[in-house]
């Protein structure tokens, strides 16, 4: 069994008033102990051996020298400033609770740093800086060593014109100064954004899947209105609904239906004559659902679910309302100018001014008289 020598008192004080002129293996040649034994020894007792190797003591000078040229010089450049080597710098700066040099910039920060303050992912952030430009250049702080670095000054530049892709409201004040003036009004806005839909992930309750079947089956709602309804952005009701296998999408813009087609009737059984009538004016492609749901006394989700179940191919023609005025328009400009032009100014299209025509023809509230397109 080895014998284990212990220190006594005197060498332990003797080893702290001679760590800083001494090297190594002088102290060792002077306890009778070899280098590892009196590295652990001033290791435990907090002792920094600066002298070792033949290096020299760390001077108040050489630690000022330190604190300065940390922030911006790299380690090998401080290194050959205060002719030392890079592990004894480093090593001193650990000892001095420096951090990394990275942390310390005044007018620029990491990409990584970065990314935490504005809550992005990293990876997202790298992406940006391919695609989108944002300003990012390499600095080298040690031979091994290379960070992407953001100039704060360049970031706010960059991120005025991608504002939609940053939520501000989750980025703390006062850490990238200086902050512009837009900055807060972004906040605002974001903040008010996450109050009226839910940005975080919020499982989808049986009354929520209840709402959206309905919403969707209604015939008269668009993605904006379920969202406003549900709380929750377009994207979450799209993956919903294709989740839930319904298949009547919701409108992508807001179309407007009469009110004797949107009202309920009472329930009663389709006859063949009906289906007849129904797969017949659908294949014909001259009505709409108004017309459908009018010859046939009934509502638009009821024609509309009868079609489903029948499993129809084709859909009636879209639907556009026509307001009295716009009517009495169409009648003054027919016979008179081509449909392009009445289409212009009532703002629709030609298939639905020629389709409006053709139904004011079959009321008889106009003449069967062809006109130029």
């Amino acid at each position: 069994m080895a014998y284990i020598k212990r220190w006594t008192d005197e060498e332990e004080e003797y080893l702290k008033a001679y760590s800083a002129k001494l090297t190594v293996k002088e102290l060792a040649a002077e306890l009778g102990r070899n280098n590892k034994a009196i590295r652990d020894k001033a290791k435990r007792l907090g002792i920094e051996l600066s002298a070792t190797n033949g290096g020299t003591h760390w001077t108040d000078e050489d630690v000022a020298a330190l604190e300065k040229y940390w922030s911006y010089v790299t380690i090998e450049g401080i290194a050959k400033k205060l002719n030392r080597t890079v592990l004894s710098v480093t090593n001193k700066a650990k000892h001095l609770g420096l951090g990394s040099p990275v942390d310390y910039s005044i007018d620029s920060m990491s990409l990584s740093r970065l990314s935490e303050v504005v809550g992005v992912d990293y990876k997202t952030m790298k992406e940006w800086h391919k695609s989108l430009g944002l300003p990012a250049k390499k600095q080298r702080f040690s031979a091994k060593r290379t960070v992407l670095m953001v100039k704060i000054k360049d970031f706010w530049k960059w991120a005025e014109q991608y504002q939609a892709r940053i939520d501000f409201s989750k980025v703390d004040k006062g850490i990238l100064l200086p902050e512009p003036k837009w900055f807060h009004t972004a906040a605002k806005h974001h903040e008010k954004l996450n109050l009226k839909y839910k940005r975080h992930k919020t499982p989808w309750t049986y009354e929520d899947d209840r709402v959206l079947r309905g919403m969707c089956n209604a015939c008269k709602f668009t993605y904006e209105d379920i969202s406003a309804r549900l709380l929750r952005n377009e994207k979450a009701i799209r993956s919903r609904i294709e989740f839930l296998g319904i298949k009547l999408k919701p409108l992508t813009e807001k179309k407007v239906y009469p009110d004797d087609v949107l009202a309920p009737r009472p329930k009663k059984r389709w006859t063949k004559e009906e289906d007849q009538i129904l797969r017949e004016m659908t294949e014909c492609q001259e009505y709409t659902y108004v017309d459908i749901c009018r010859k046939l006394d009934r509502s638009l989700a009821s024609v509309d679910s009868r079609m489903r179940l029948l499993k129809f191919k084709q859909r009636p023609l879209s639907y556009v309302y026509y307001s009295s005025k716009e009517e009495e328009m169409v009648k003054e400009m027919y016979g008179k100018v081509p449909v392009t032009l009445i289409a212009e100014k009532l703002g629709k299209t030609c298939v639905s001014i020629n389709h409006k025509i053709s139904q004011l023809k079959k009321n008889n509230e106009l003449p069967n008289q062809k006109v130029g397109v």
